[in-house]
């Protein structure tokens, strides 16, 4: 049984060591109908730059800038830096945007593709291949099916798993099956690399 009010609060708790998360678990387990593309909010941002009076391509359109006493080259300056406030401020709308385009999906991993394979091994796997963020485990324990976050080092049996992803849109679970692992592919070689590498550098 779910208590509403004390997960209310457990979350209230986590958000002040853990500022943000609230949004975080929100966007995560709602669906938006906004349709955001992050190309189209590099386009606004950048349309946004170069309204007229702010940017490069309007000329100078603010105090010192459009006098006389202001060369060339301290227009330039003085706009530049103006342009890169505007970034500044609407980034965290950039990153706010691109978040609310991922949620959480449950997807099947095949234990023909992934089976002796190390979770985190997974993770980098799905990272670099298909852009998603693999963040827990369906697990059997007994007679029972819990769910793992981050079970970093557990290796994959000889079964069928179910696992938890971050990722802007429904996944492909042929696409994700049918992944080529060979370790002889060269981009395959990388990722075990980097991974045998960091466990090195932890021990």
């Amino acid at each position: 049984m779910l208590c509403i009010q004390e997960l209310k609060l457990k979350l209230l708790a986590k958000s002040a060591i853990c500022p943000g998360i609230i949004t975080i678990i929100w966007s995560l387990i709602t669906s938006t109908s906004i349709g955001i593309d992050i190309e189209d909010v590099e386009n606004e941002m950048i349309e946004v730059v170069n309204r007229p009076g702010r940017g490069l391509s309007q000329g100078p359109s603010f105090s010192g800038v459009g006098s006389s006493k202001a060369t060339p080259s301290a227009a330039f300056e003085n706009q530049f830096k103006l342009n890169k406030d505007i970034l500044r401020m609407l980034k965290w709308q950039f990153n706010y945007l691109t978040g609310t385009r991922h949620e959480l999906y449950r997807v099947p991993l095949k234990k023909r593709t992934f089976a002796r394979l190390k979770f985190k091994e997974v993770c980098m796997i799905m990272y670099h291949k298909l852009s998603m963020t693999l963040i827990g485990l369906e697990i059997r324990v007994g007679n029972q099916v819990k769910v793992f976050v981050n079970p970093y080092d557990y290796v994959l049996g000889e079964q069928d798993y179910y696992g938890y992803v971050i990722y802007h849109k429904n996944p492909d679970y042929q696409e994700i099956n049918n992944m080529d692992l060979n370790k002889s592919n060269p981009e395959n070689f990388f990722i075990i690399y980097y991974i045998r590498k960091r466990e090195l550098e932890s021990n």
